[in-house]
């Protein structure tokens, strides 16, 4: 009896540190949240979500990660992108909201792959035709930003491009309305009409 005790328990210590040994393997789906252990592993890297990190910048050893897909930096305080982002040439997906962006960073016109471009809660006012460039881009991000135009021409250049939020910036309902009579496949949320007591038209001079 005292046998097969022993032999249960050895047993459950092997399945506990099997587990214990999986729980520390690399991710299986790609996905990494901590820059460090990315960068330990780079090519496992697809997914890499550093949300509320802190940050003040990327690495350039970013362009390590060339199967990566989704770059997820919100909530941080990043002014600029590394240049080396460039080579991630698999990226789908980026998520630059609520840092301290004051313009688009010019590597992300270089991102030829990206379909999902965020930008909200920065304090950018222009909106560049090098927006173009991105020939898959569906969905564009402005919510809560400074913009109060759109380049037009560039925008009619951009065929797959279906989403356009404008929600909290200078762009109302009407105007949206015009613009959409000229890109009629494009889908642009706006506010519904002129805030006059928008305190960011108090700030904008």
């Amino acid at each position: 009896m005292q046998t097969v005790k022993l032999r249960i328990e050895k047993l459950f210590f092997i399945l506990c540190l099997s587990f214990l040994c999986l729980g520390l393997s690399k991710p299986d789906d790609g996905i990494f949240s901590s820059l460090e252990k990315a960068l330990a592993d780079p090519q496992s890297v697809k997914e890499l979500r550093l949300k509320r990190k802190k940050l003040k910048s990327l690495p350039s050893e970013i362009d390590q990660f060339q199967h990566l897909k989704v770059l997820d930096v919100r909530k941080n305080q990043l002014t600029e992108l590394p240049e080396t982002l460039v080579n991630c040439a698999q990226l789908e997906v980026l998520l630059l909201g609520k840092n301290k962006f004051t313009k688009i960073p010019n590597v992300v016109f270089d991102c030829n792959n990206l379909q999902r471009l965020s930008l909200s809660s920065n304090k950018i006012s222009h909106f560049p035709s090098e927006i173009q460039n991105l020939q898959q881009l569906a969905y564009l991000d402005f919510f809560d930003t400074y913009i109060e135009h759109l380049p037009i021409e560039a925008l009619q250049k951009m065929p797959n491009l279906k989403e356009l939020d404008l929600r909290r910036t200078f762009v109302f309902t009407p105007e949206a309305k015009a613009y959409n009579e000229v890109l009629p496949q494009l889908k642009i949320q706006s506010n519904p009409g002129c805030d006059c007591n928008n305190p960011k038209k108090k700030i904008k001079k």
